[in-house]
């Protein structure tokens, strides 16, 4: 017979099993859950760890970064160096093909200065262009050249002035001058990115920095190739002429005044120095001359090319070349340069052309020295006297300097210096002007006026010598 369980017996029968599966159904599925979380976590770990190894370099995600060699910054891409593109063909590994980059933009009359920008990975390209005479260069496109003008009014009037059939030249680094032939030109909106294609050889000229959503473009399909100079090599068989020389070019006359070598500035990139050429030209024409149609390139003795510098050409003694040079007038100005620090070339070669394929070149030969230290080394130093003027304003300072080396030793205004517990003073007048040219043996006799320091101790500098100065208060 069926014994009748009573509350007692069931009371004791839940205290022996423990709770019921509902009710710990959560927690078994966080558990699980937990468990498949960790295993996925584990499996992703290995499949990216194993992907990275794969990667140059190897060693993991953070290889190189932490734990692993210091990494030294490198400067970014400039213009004046080859792009490297490296292309895949079919299944086959890639292969490294070495191309000449873009230096100058020729178009409705215009030149341009070319530097590279890169291209956002979204595809949106919005470069930030300070000067009209500069055109951006969306960085690696190398088959449908992709140049930006800034959305000025004049550069809104060159590109809405092209028509079919009109011309846009390109010179590369290595002489060669690529030909275009205007075949469109259109109101595309800012984002549209099949402006980048590389399918065929063309250009396509893009005005950026225009308000609103659109942007103007020309495109062009390439036509040919003109003056195909290796790099470093001159066509013509014009002899180098001296700095400090003068020699004509058509309807100008030119002459270099002097140089000047530019160190650790926030301008600069690691690794490189501004090289400034001061020039003298005068319009012995009948006309106008548009001097944006000259083009100023620097080439050392191993073959490199180096196009000019915006940002160089404005720190000099005289301002850039622009706009146009009336008949008659005569103009001071400099051209700028990013050289590499290290360069050993014991001598350069500025060269000055036409961009719009005009017969006639000009090369002067310039001495070139690693830096100031060097031209120091070279240069004797003899400061004579220092008086302060009789109203109490300026001192000046009397003294010779002879060049003991062999090449031409350049003083530039930045060479000479009167400073002060960190104060740099005022020149009120030099004599002779800057830059003082001394032929290798030669002496000259200076003169500088500074505005008198607020004590009585200054530092008078010449090519990095120091010479103290007391009395001054």
């Amino acid at each position: 017979m069926a014994e009748m369980e009573t509350p007692e017996t069931q009371d004791t029968s839940e205290s022996v099993a423990g709770p019921s599966f509902a009710e710990r159904g959560p927690l078994i599925i966080a558990i699980v859950a937990t468990v498949l979380g960790l295993c996925i976590v584990c499996v992703t770990a290995y499949f990216l760890l194993r992907d990275s190894a794969d990667l140059p370099g190897g060693g993991g995600p953070l290889s190189g970064v932490l734990g692993g060699d210091d990494v030294t910054p490198t400067p970014f891409p400039v213009v004046d160096r080859d792009l490297v593109v490296r292309a895949d063909i079919d299944d086959s590994a890639g292969i490294s093909v070495t191309l000449s980059s873009p230096v100058t933009l020729i178009v409705g009359g215009q030149a341009f200065t070319v530097q590279g920008v890169d291209v956002d990975p979204t595809g949106r390209w919005t470069p930030e262009l300070t000067d009209e005479n500069v055109a951006a260069w969306a960085y690696g496109t190398i088959i449908n050249y992709v140049l930006g003008l800034d959305s000025t009014s004049e550069n809104r009037r060159v590109m809405e002035g092209l028509a079919e059939g009109d011309e846009i030249r390109i010179v590369m680094q290595n002489g060669a001058e690529y030909v275009f032939v205007v075949i469109s030109r259109e109101i595309v909106p800012s984002e549209q990115a099949d402006i980048f294609r590389q399918q065929s050889p063309g250009v396509t000229l893009v005005l950026v920095g225009s308000e609103g959503g659109d942007r103007l473009i020309v495109r062009g399909n390439f036509q040919g190739t003109e003056g195909n100079v290796p790099a470093g090599s001159v066509s013509g068989s014009d002899e180098a002429v001296e700095m400090g020389d003068t020699v004509e070019l058509a309807d100008l006359r030119l002459s270099v005044l002097g140089t000047t070598s530019l160190f650790n500035r926030p301008e600069i990139p690691a690794g490189f120095m501004f090289f400034l050429v001061d020039f003298q030209i005068q319009n012995t024409g009948t006309a106008p001359f548009a001097t944006g149609t000259l083009n100023l390139v620097l080439r050392d003795e191993f073959g490199n090319q180096y196009a000019l510098n915006p940002v160089a050409s404005q720190l000099g003694n005289s301002p850039p070349l622009i706009g146009f040079l009336n008949p008659g007038d005569t103009r001071n100005a400099t051209a700028g340069y990013q050289i590499p620090v290290g360069l050993t070339s014991p001598t350069l070669v500025w060269v000055v052309g036409f961009t719009d394929g005009s017969p006639g070149q000009i090369r002067v030969r310039i001495p070139f020295t690693a830096g100031i230290e060097d031209a120091a080394q070279n240069a004797l130093v003899v400061p004579q006297s220092a008086e302060v003027s009789l109203d109490g304003t300026s001192v000046t300072v009397v003294g010779q300097i002879t060049n003991v080396g062999s090449q031409t030793l350049v003083v530039n205004d930045a060479d000479v210096t009167l400073t002060s517990e960190g104060t740099l003073y005022l020149k009120l007048s030099t004599n002779p002007t800057f830059p003082w040219a001394i032929p290798p043996g030669q002496t000259i006799t200076y003169s500088v006026a500074f505005q008198r320091p607020l004590v009585a101790q200054a530092v008078f500098t010449v090519l990095n010598q120091p010479f103290l100065l007391t009395g001054l208060r």
